[in-house]
């Protein structure tokens, strides 16, 4: 899958951005085994002006893609 990858300064980007922006839009980015987060790259389609992540296009844009293994990404902890 195509994912948008944010290492450890990126990630505190987003969360000054998710901090910054509507609370009821926030992205979440999922951990990945390299220690870096990465954000499904499909976002780009629906940040330009108007659309539902506005606030992040130019962060979005400027973040490197990469074809991201399901293996790669942490499964989140059960309890």
């Amino acid at each position: 899958m195509n994912m948008l990858i944010l290492n450890q300064t990126q990630q505190a980007e987003l969360a000054a951005l998710n901090a910054s922006g509507d609370p009821a839009r926030q992205l979440e980015a999922v951990p990945l085994t390299t220690g870096d987060t990465a954000l499904g790259a499909d976002l780009l389609n629906d940040c330009n002006e108007g659309q539902t992540w506005q606030h992040y296009a130019a962060f979005l844009q400027s973040l490197p893609s990469s074809e991201i293994s399901p293996s790669a990404i942490v499964e989140p902890q059960t309890t």
